[in-house]
């Protein structure tokens, strides 16, 4: 594996059974690149049960030489086990998740997140982790901004106390790959088992590790976000990552939530 350099991220991809949306993930993606002229790499990881994601990736330029895209297929164990699956794989210093159907808020979005914690690096204090703010979309429609919403709040004053009733989206969080290898999600976890890993990280980091930008924009018709059903949300109430904290109900839709910004500092 080749010697991680100062601006040296990897971008993982997640899709299973959702071509459409991985493209317009991608090129996102693709888009960022930092100011030394290095671009970061991207690594789709794909569980789906047909070639479509395959081949919508390969479009991408797989397996050329110098080719930003790489491409794994992890059979479908559900998204925790495919997150566990990318961070052996991935070679950049850093590491970020999006879901097919997210996407970056701008072109240099990635740069925000890693500069900042290049930065507390270089001050002593290497983050497992940092964070900026997502723009929570309702809709598909890029044009929609109406309805959409950041979380944190912009109104948010104290960050130390909003992260003790609030979990960031995944989608804007940037982990230390070394950290993320020796905490791994629990796979069996169907859901929250990412806020589990986010709060660890978020509480060794500090608040020094929020960067009060957009970062990312998840959308709410997403796979991931889909409701599911009734059987489904039983099998999760019992699940094992629920139970060493309270409040999992509101904790489960943390970053779904719109709260006024005069009601939090």
């Amino acid at each position: 594996m080749p010697e991680a350099t100062p601006w040296s991220a990897t971008v993982v991809v997640l899709c299973r059974d959702n071509p459409v949306q991985l493209g317009p993930t991608l090129d996102s993606a693709l888009a960022q690149s930092f100011p030394d002229g290095a671009t970061p790499e991207i690594l789709v990881v794909d569980g789906s049960r047909d070639r479509a994601c395959a081949a919508v990736a390969r479009t991408k330029t797989i397996g050329e030489p110098g080719a930003r895209v790489r491409y794994w297929h992890e059979p479908p164990q559900g998204p925790y086990a495919a997150m566990n699956a990318a961070v052996p794989l991935a070679q950049g210093r850093w590491l970020l998740f999006l879901n097919a159907g997210d996407a970056f808020a701008a072109a240099d979005s990635l740069v925000i997140l890693v500069s900042h914690a290049e930065a507390l690096a270089l001050a002593g204090s290497p983050p497992p982790a940092v964070f900026g703010q997502a723009w929570i979309e309702p809709t598909a429609d890029p044009s929609d901004t109406e309805r959409r919403w950041l979380s944190p709040d912009p109104g948010v004053r104290r960050i130390e106390r909003w992260l003790r009733h609030m979990v960031p989206c995944h989608q804007a969080v940037l982990f230390e790959r070394h950290w993320a290898l020796r905490h791994p999600y629990d796979s069996r976890s169907g859901i929250c088992a990412d806020r589990v890993i986010i709060r660890r990280a978020l509480a060794a980091a500090g608040p020094g590790a929020y960067r009060a930008e957009p970062v990312c924009r998840f959308r709410l018709d997403g796979v991931s976000s889909a409701l599911p059903d009734l059987p489904e949300l039983k099998r999760r109430w019992a699940e094992p990552s629920r139970r060493p904290w309270s409040g999992w109900v509101r904790s489960a839709s943390c970053c779904y939530t719109r709260w006024p910004p005069t009601t939090l500092d």
